[in-house]
C-alpha cells in the first residue's frame, strides 16, 4: 500500500513539474510574439510614415507636371497663332 501511495505521489509530483515546464514554453512564446508584434508595429509606423511623405511628393510632382502640360498647350497656341 505504502508503494502504490508513493508511486501515486511520483505520477503527481511528474504531472505538476510537466505542467510547470509547459507554462514556462508558452510564455516564453507569448513573450517573443509580444516583442514581435510591438518591433512590427514600430515598423509598421515608420513604413506608414514614409508611405505619406511620397504620396505627398508624388502629389506635388504630379501638379507641377500638369502645369508643365497646361504652360506647353498655352505656349504652342500663342506661336499657332
Amino acid at each position: 500500500m505504502q508503494r502504490e501511495l508513493h508511486v501515486e505521489r511520483s505520477k503527481q509530483d511528474d504531472t505538476a513539474l510537466e505542467w510547470i515546464q509547459k507554462a514556462q514554453e508558452l510564455q516564453k512564446k507569448l513573450d517573443w510574439a509580444k516583442e514581435e508584434a510591438l518591433r512590427l508595429d514600430g515598423l509598421n509606423q515608420q513604413l506608414t510614415k514614409e508611405n505619406n511623405k511620397l504620396r505627398m511628393q508624388f502629389k506635388a510632382q504630379e501638379g507641377d507636371r500638369t502645369h508643365l502640360v497646361n504652360q506647353v498647350c498655352h505656349s504652342s497656341e500663342h506661336k499657332v497663332i
